[in-house]
């Protein structure tokens, strides 16, 4: 009995896991000159204003159920198939997650933080229950610009 559950819960983490839901590859297609974002609900769309040359995937989204599908190249960033506006590609990174910064903001989402700014001290938090702030997957929390923000959102 004690096997035959672990077999069940087994099965079921490793069938219906986050990887294998969003991306299980690299979501970005570079074909016939052009860059295009595909994911599972998203059958291609294309990136436009793109250097092809200098384009890079930044953060895929394959390991847990973090939504954080990023490029780049030398002039823009982008948030899945959208360009982020404003966004600085030379110093935009992963902070975990789903949270990413630039010289400027806080994104999340590809959407920057009400308030952010990423020049002020920026601690991620996790498994601080008492704040809900338990990262299952993105959207656990951030303190930032004396902000704490949860799922993106000001808390």
């Amino acid at each position: 009995m004690r096997s035959s559950l672990f077999c069940m819960l087994f099965l079921s983490v490793t069938v219906f896991s986050c990887k294998g839901i969003i991306n299980p590859t690299n979501p970005y297609i570079k074909s016939n000159e052009r860059i295009y974002y595909k994911n599972i609900d998203n059958p291609f769309s294309e990136l436009y204003n793109v250097d092809i040359t200098t384009f890079k995937t930044i953060s895929i989204t394959t390991s847990s159920c973090e939504d954080n599908d990023y490029g780049k190249d030398k002039n823009n960033v982008y948030y899945k198939n959208f360009r982020i506006v404003g966004a600085d590609p030379e110093s935009f990174k992963n902070l975990g997650q789903g949270y990413f910064k630039d010289k400027r903001y806080v994104y999340f989402h590809g959407k920057v933080l009400e308030d952010s700014d990423s020049r002020k001290s920026i601690e991620i938090i996790d498994g601080r229950e008492d704040q809900e702030c338990i990262p299952w997957g993105d959207g656990g929390c951030v303190l930032n610009n004396g902000i704490l923000y949860q799922d993106g959102q000001k808390s």
